[in-house]
Formats: structure tokens, C-alpha cells, sequence
């Protein structure tokens, strides 16, 4: 089942963490990267399972490791820069905020939001 759930979405997901999956065929291995946040987690493995296996232990490892230092992980989607899109406000967008009735960020955001949705809609 593992096997399916990698090649249909080439992601593993734990805690909270997801985690890109990449095949290497001349290596033969599997390699795995932490998204979504600015430390850098990565892991490898031969099989599916041990993917997992390593997976699950570096997220652990990382978090145990934050605690000891006493820093705060970094969390999904809680960095700045994932949250934050610089806009330089053409005349263009000026006017499209402006005769929706709303701010360029309010306006960005919805048009954002609805194309994420829609190009997420084949997945769903």
C-alpha cells in the first residue's frame, strides 16, 4: 500500500511534515527532502518502507533535537516567506483591486486562492 500512496503523490506526510520523494534508478535509491520549511531535512532509503522508517525517525530526531537546543522547529507554512508575495502594483492590478472593491493584498489573495484551488481540483 505504501508503495501506491508514493507513486501516486510522491510525498510522505508525519507530524504535520510533508516530505518529497525523488527516485534515483542509477543509485537505487530513494531520496526524501522536508518541505515547506527553511531547515534543510533530508533522508534516503532502498525500499518504500524504510523511506518511511527513515522519514518518520529524522522528523523525530529534528524535533528532539530543536527541544534540546531549546529552538523553535520550523513549522509548515508558519515561515514569512511562504506566506508573503512582494506585488509591485501595476497599473493593471490597481485597477483590478479597485473595481472588485478591494485592496490589491485582499484582491491578490482571493485570485490566488481561487487558481490554487482550481489547478488543485484534478487532484481532489
Amino acid at each position: 500500500m505504501l508503495e501506491y500512496k508514493m507513486l501516486e503523490h510522491n510525498r510522505l506526510e508525519y507530524k504535520g511534515y510533508t516530505a518529497e520523494i525523488e527516485v534515483d534508478i542509477q543509485a537505487g535509491v530513494l531520496h526524501g527532502r522536508v518541505r515547506d520549511i527553511q531547515d534543510v531535512v533530508t533522508f534516503e532509503a532502498e525500499t518504500a518502507a524504510e523511506l518511511e522508517r527513515k522519514f518518520h525517525r529524522c522528523i523525530d530526531v529534528y524535533l528532539k533535537f530543536c527541544q534540546d537546543t531549546q529552538q523553535e522547529p520550523d513549522r509548515p507554512g508558519l515561515q514569512p516567506d511562504s506566506k508573503t508575495i512582494a506585488l509591485k502594483a501595476t497599473p493593471d492590478l490597481c485597477r483590478a483591486a479597485d473595481h472588485a472593491g478591494k485592496s490589491i493584498d485582499s484582491w491578490a489573495q482571493d485570485v490566488l486562492s481561487e487558481a490554487a484551488r482550481r489547478s488543485l481540483e484534478p487532484f481532489a
